[in-house]
């Protein structure tokens, strides 16, 4: 999804781009959702960095444009099957979120769950605005991986995507009027990268 300001503001959605399921089957061929169970702190202090980067926050700004970058660069990525540089950028976003928000903002349970796969040789980021990470890592680091979750009291479970009939080797375009339910969730989950061109739209609701 690319929401470009001049493109969002004319159609009233984003620009999509449905990239080839074997993106994710060789880029991320492992993927894996950690979460809290019973989640307790998920970043308590509220940020103001929304309302410093509506005014203009140079600093705010520059943070925002990089994590954009790296969903473009994250694209090219799957789109050549890269699957170290896929890692890198995973947790390159993760370091800019962290440097941007800071930890008090962020929690320590979110902290916990990205340092327990860094720890054990595996890369993890938040998906959302907290409580659960998604990561990757190699075969032979699952176990210990697993383990080291389920040791500090998340839950782990490792993500099987379903393509549908709709899911091809082909790049191409859509819109979301065009898009069935089915077809939304098979986007949303499996094989689509988020592309963003006005970096407001990356910050999390709850920050």
């Amino acid at each position: 999804m690319d929401f470009d300001q001049k493109f969002f503001v004319e159609t009233g959605y984003g620009h999509y781009e449905r990239l080839p399921k074997s993106c994710l089957t060789k880029a991320l061929p492992l993927l894996f959702l950690a979460y809290c169970g019973e989640p307790s702190d998920s970043g308590t202090i509220h940020s103001d960095v929304k309302a410093r980067y509506n005014a203009g926050d140079p600093q705010v700004i520059a943070k925002m444009q990089q994590i954009a970058q790296v969903a473009e660069d994250a694209r090219h990525a799957l789109l050549e099957g890269d699957k170290d540089t896929c890692r890198s950028l995973m947790a390159h976003n993760f370091s800019l979120r962290r440097q941007l928000f800071g930890d008090e903002v962020l929690g320590q349970s979110n902290l916990e769950l990205v340092n327990i796969a860094a720890n054990h040789g595996g890369v993890a980021k938040l998906p959302g605005s907290g409580g659960a990470v998604v990561g990757t890592c190699e075969d032979s680091q699952l176990d210990a991986v697993r383990a080291a979750y389920e040791a500090a009291g998340y839950v782990f479970t490792v993500i099987e995507p379903h393509f549908g009939p709709h899911d091809t080797d082909e790049v191409f375009e859509t819109q979301p009027a065009e898009t069935t339910q089915d077809q939304q969730s098979s986007l949303s989950h499996n094989d689509t990268v988020v592309h963003v061109t006005d970096p407001s739209l990356l910050l999390p609701p709850s920050f």
